[in-house]
């Protein structure tokens, strides 16, 4: 399992974008700008990083499973396709499912719970249905878990248009990265 976090978790891209997340959720808040800027920091150094980090965590190992028969042809070289058994891979996303739920009911809420609930059942329909070719459509539904992270690290009383802003701004930044990061994929525009 180290080897394949070794492998698939880069803490200098995921790190930041755990913080971002954070960020972007405590800017949903009530208050002045002064008060958001102390909003922001702490809620970044205590809890909703290390959440949102672990949301990244547990869907980056559920996006690798499900794209694992892709990757056998793409990428036989990475460690989950080399693999013996897949379970203990299955077995950590469902720990990190578990884990996050109660982290997010015990700091977030029940209402935010639920909503992570809700990603995570729509996320497993996701895997469990579509097909083995990815498509503009599809990449962007996967993405929409980054903004959908906002949502449920946003504080109870968040303003509805920094929230509406801060969710826009999550998915348009998500998308822009995967068209920077991934030339093979859909959603980069290759002329020929």
């Amino acid at each position: 399992m180290i080897a394949y976090w070794r492998e698939r978790f880069d803490p200098m891209r995921f790190g930041p974008a755990a913080a971002l997340l954070a960020m972007a959720a405590a800017a949903t808040g009530g208050g002045s700008l002064p008060d958001w800027g102390l909003t922001a920091v702490l809620a970044l150094v205590f809890v909703k990083a290390l959440v949102a980090l672990l949301l990244v965590m547990q869907f980056r190992i559920w996006d690798d499973l499900a794209d694992r028969g892709r990757d056998r042809r793409e990428h036989p070289e990475r460690v989950l396709v080399t693999a013996k058994r897949g379970w203990p891979f299955v077995a950590q996303a469902v720990a990190l499912a578990a884990v996050n739920l109660a982290l997010v009911h015990q700091f977030e809420g029940r209402v935010a719970a639920a909503v992570l609930l809700a990603i995570n059942a729509a996320a497993t329909a996701y895997y469990l249905l579509r097909g083995p070719h990815r498509s503009v459509g599809s990449d962007l539904l996967l993405l929409a878990k980054y903004p959908a992270f906002v949502l449920i690290l946003s504080p109870a009383d968040a303003r509805p248009g920094r929230l509406v802003l801060a969710i826009a701004t999550t998915y348009a930044a998500a998308c822009a990265f995967e068209v920077w990061h991934d030339a093979a994929g859909p959603l980069r525009i290759n002329p020929s």
